[in-house]
């Protein structure tokens, strides 16, 4: 028998689909209108170019037969694929949706077909073999770091030319609407842009609003130093908890995971890569600073070590029930998975809030995930064509269907105007929207992928009490991640 929420949630995917084809082929009759100067062939091939700039009554329309190096008229009948990882999730029948809605509207008579891989993993190993073969498909999704790898292999194309095209690109007004970290995450040194944004989740702090009121709480931190008295103050109560699971724990739920450690890092002000330079430096004062913070909780038994939590699946049994800590690290998905838990309804429920990390002078970040799309390098008309159907998904009406089956958040601002309904339904979700303000991406350097690794065996151990001084095992840190670079390398 199907759960309640489940069964609640496919009725609500039934009806996203029925109301889709209205909602997103609204985007091509709204502010974001075909450009004029691209009129159909003779032949009947189709031609519009919807962009968001509207074109002065006055402008003449003129027959463009080519646009970055393609001839329009040779779009007409073009087939791709398209290669995601989110294979028997949601997502993918919403993915399948959004792309049914451009095959059957698009001018061009483009058709895209969609390959689902589970998970990213999974994604970037057929990747990697479909190299080998010289079997890619046309566009593929990814995090930063993985499409600049591609990028450096010659696989990906860099979209910077479209983008920035008068014709198909998007203009200075429509690319201020995106969060400037999402363009951030898929944008190299040398201005390249190795993709474009899709959707963005975040990593964030859960508060026991209602546990921390009553050990004498009253409102949330507003600074690490805040945060680690509740923290101490929910320890000490849990350490007297007779509850099997519950000794030596309550405060600061910890998992030495590199994305854990980092967004400690980002909250004190603090970054691991220098863009200019190329090099990692875990040794500038607010990494250290973030180290300290990270060791002190583990020595005053404020915070305890408990992998796995952070999967929403397992989040509810081990950290929600029992009050088994304070503060928990997760992903805003959780705000989803679980709404019961942060609407404050609920008399026999505890009452969680998110929030972000704190720095000591009441800084804050949260650790944002930017799920992007590449577009392979390939022919001229195989690129553009590409390139349309990557710019339709990033239509504020496209970003907010997506946002319906994902649970994620979108990369457009404008995005969230067409989401009232979904707020409304979804009040969690909403929670979690300011907090992409303070958002801050990891390295999206290509090495950053191993060395991300070497990172959280690092911060396991300052939390596990290793031997050593933490600015040692961070200049130990350093000479590792060098090390790793040359391998990459």
């Amino acid at each position: 028998m199907h759960s309640p929420k489940l069964t609640s949630k496919l009725i609500f995917s039934i009806l996203v689909i029925l109301n889709l084809f209205a909602l997103a082929g609204s985007a091509c009759r709204s502010m974001e209108e075909k450009d004029p100067r691209l009129t159909p062939t003779p032949t009947g091939a189709a031609s519009g170019i919807k962009t968001e700039e509207s074109v002065p009554a006055s402008a003449t329309p003129t027959l463009i037969a080519e646009v970055m190096g393609a001839k329009i008229a040779d779009l007409g009948g073009m087939e791709l694929v398209f290669w995601h990882a989110w294979d028997g999730k949601q997502a993918s029948v919403g993915i399948q949706a959004v792309v049914d809605e451009f095959n059957a509207q698009n001018d061009w008579d483009i058709t895209v077909n969609v390959v689902g891989h589970e998970g990213y993993l999974a994604l970037e190993d057929a990747m990697d073999a479909a190299v080998q073969s010289d079997d890619l498909p046309d566009v593929v999704v990814g995090f930063g770091n993985t499409l600049m790898s591609w990028y450096g292999a010659e696989v990906v194309a860099d979209l910077t030319p479209y983008l920035e095209n008068e014709m198909v690109g998007l203009s200075d007004q429509v690319q201020a609407d995106f969060f400037p970290e999402a363009f951030q995450s898929v944008r190299m040194t040398d201005g390249t842009m190795v993709g474009v944004p899709l959707q963005q989740t975040a990593m964030v702090l859960f508060y026991n609003r209602t546990w921390a009121q009553e050990l004498g709480f009253e409102s949330l931190p507003s600074h690490s130093q805040a945060l680690k008295e509740q923290a101490c103050a929910a320890a000490k109560a849990g350490h007297g908890n007779d509850e099997p699971g519950n000794q030596g724990t309550g405060g600061l739920a910890l998992d030495p995971s590199p994305s854990h450690a980092m967004a400690w890092v980002f909250a004190y002000g603090g970054d691991v890569f220098d863009e200019e330079k190329g090099e990692y430096d875990f040794t500038t004062q607010p990494v250290v600073d973030a180290a300290d913070f990270w060791k002190t909780l583990g020595e005053e038994e404020c915070a305890f070590e408990m992998e796995g939590y952070l999967y929403p699946e397992t989040f509810s049994e081990n950290v929600f029930s029992r009050r088994r800590a304070l503060f928990a690290v997760g992903s805003t998905s959780i705000l989803v998975d679980h709404p019961e838990m942060f609407e404050g309804n609920n008399p026999e429920m505890d009452e969680w809030a998110p929030m972000p990390f704190l720095g000591e002078d009441g800084s804050s970040a949260v650790n944002i995930y930017i799920t992007s799309l590449a577009v392979i390098d390939s022919t001229p008309a195989k690129k553009l064509a590409s390139w349309l159907f990557v710019k339709d998904l990033l239509y504020p009406e496209k970003q907010a269907a997506w946002v319906m089956y994902s649970d994620t958040y979108p990369v457009r601002r404008r995005a969230v105007s067409k989401l009232e309904r979904y707020q409304a339904e979804n009040p969690a979700w909403a929670l979690g929207w300011d907090l992409l303000e303070v958002g801050k991406s990891e390295p999206t350097a290509p090495s950053w992928r191993i060395v991300r690794w070497a990172v959280g065996d690092a911060f396991a151990g300052i939390l596990q009490g290793s031997s050593g001084d933490v600015q040692d095992i961070l200049e130990d840190l350093n000479d590792l991640s060098e090390e790793l670079v040359g391998l990459e390398n």
